[in-house]
């Protein structure tokens, strides 16, 4: 397994040197290309000392170790925690320093259609005056808290109110299937920014006029959830949102995301809600040739990237010079820290980044690209660091595109070993 040769917790045959076949030990941090020719036969040193042309370890079973039976979604976290001493009649006769892997797995229950989800919550609002006094009670906050203050809020009011009264049980089933129950059943549930985020993404809300980094200054204005303040910036995706300011953000972003701010209500946040229910499952609406397509969904990606998350987090703030709060990254930085690790080339252009960049930022939708170069200067050109992410797995399918044989998490392991170890993150420290 690939975490045996990244960390320090596995020794047993683990490469410590490559040998030439004239028995001098080659260069560690030298490229292959440089030291050896198609057909050279190398050494493989792993400790024993003696030379050995192949190691035998333990078999394994075919790809997808974990991964649940059946096509269910589930949730994993892979931790390290120290490992407790060896205790004999209450005293400690052995401690060993290297930690234990802590891994847990939460099934996820599948979601449930528009139509199945309506027939589950019918008993809350069993008649049309039930719900639109749900509604009035939801409205009346996003109105006070959320948009109240917006220019010209009086010319427009009604008429948002009217849209949003019209798909208000959609609204609501988009929210509740990214939202969780919070501890207190009293409170209403919440939903974290992360899977905000994701219904962003997938649903086209970013714009080249207002990406994440522009979004999320909304989640610090007045009003906002009480305990938002108690965490780190505004980019953090541990922070919750109800669904009033949900209701108001969307509000807000449909007049900033068309041309810069231009946007004019009630027209602009009708097409934003068409576009959402168009490009959200579970909606007879959903048209999924319109999807971006997400190839990176499974559990052996999200393992890969658990493993090297602390020293790519140490990489973005290395290269995250022009931000002083180091959040976020330049379109510029993200540039040179790719040219610095040599990765570059004819088989990774310059062009190439910029449109993963500009995925990572907008989501890999149709045109986004091109529509992102019209808006000239005044297209936003920094990502967070999970869109950094992003844009790192999007490059290793670019860069090892001619691999048709390596699966997709490898080839991202692949390049999270080139960033961090090559020449571009051998002098950070990492």
């Amino acid at each position: 397994m690939p975490f045996s040769y990244t960390s320090p917790y596995s020794e047993e045959l683990t490469c410590k040197a490559i040998i030439a076949d004239d028995g001098a030990h080659l260069e560690r941090s030298a490229r292959v290309r440089d030291e050896l020719e198609d057909g050279a036969h190398v050494w493989i040193d792993v400790g024993d000392g003696a030379p050995l042309s192949r190691v035998h370890s333990r078999s394994l079973p075919e790809r997808g170790i974990f991964e649940p039976p059946g096509s269910c979604g589930y949730q994993e976290q892979i931790g390290w925690e120290a490992t407790p001493a060896d205790i004999f009649d209450e005293e400690v006769v052995g401690i060993d320093p290297r930690q234990t892997m802590r891994y847990t797995r939460t099934v996820i229950a599948d979601q449930p259609s528009f139509k199945e989800w309506q027939m589950r919550h019918a008993a809350s609002s069993s008649s049309q005056d039930g719900l639109f006094d749900i509604f009035n009670r939801t409205w009346q906050q996003v109105a006070q808290d959320e948009v109240g203050e917006m220019p010209n809020a009086s010319s427009w009011m009604g008429e948002v109110k009217s849209v949003f009264w019209h798909n208000f049980e959609s609204l609501k089933y988009v929210f509740s299937c990214h939202a969780s129950v919070t501890v207190d059943p009293s409170k209403p549930p919440e939903m974290s920014l992360l899977e905000f985020w994701a219904i962003c993404k997938r649903c086209a809300l970013p714009s080249p006029w207002l990406n994440l980094n522009k979004i999320n200054r909304f989640f610090m204005r007045k009003g906002a959830v009480p305990d938002i303040r108690d965490l780190k910036g505004p980019h953090d995706g541990r922070k919750t949102i109800d669904l009033p300011k949900f209701l108001g953000t969307l509000v807000r972003i449909s007049v900033l995301r068309e041309q810069g701010g231009k946007g004019e209500l009630p027209m602009c946040v009708t097409h934003l809600i068409q576009g959402m229910l168009t490009l959200t499952p579970g909606f007879e609406t959903f048209e999924p040739e319109k999807a971006a397509y997400a190839p990176f969904s499974s559990s052996a990606v999200r393992q890969k990237l658990t493993m090297h998350e602390s020293r790519l987090k140490k990489l973005f703030k290395h290269w995250a010079k022009l931000d002083e709060t180091r959040e976020t990254i330049q379109l510029s930085e993200f540039l040179q820290m790719m040219a610095k690790a040599d990765v570059m080339g004819p088989d990774l252009t310059e062009v190439q980044l910029k449109m993963a960049f500009v995925h990572a930022m907008l989501g890999a939708h149709d045109g986004v690209f091109e529509t992102w170069q019209e808006a000239g200067e005044q297209a936003c050109s920094e990502i967070l660091f999970s869109e950094f992410v992003d844009v790192i797995m999007r490059v290793a399918l670019l860069k090892f595109e001619w691999d048709t044989a390596t699966t997709i998490d490898i080839k991202v392991h692949e390049l999270c070993l080139i960033l961090i170890f090559g020449p571009g993150g051998r002098a950070i420290n990492l």
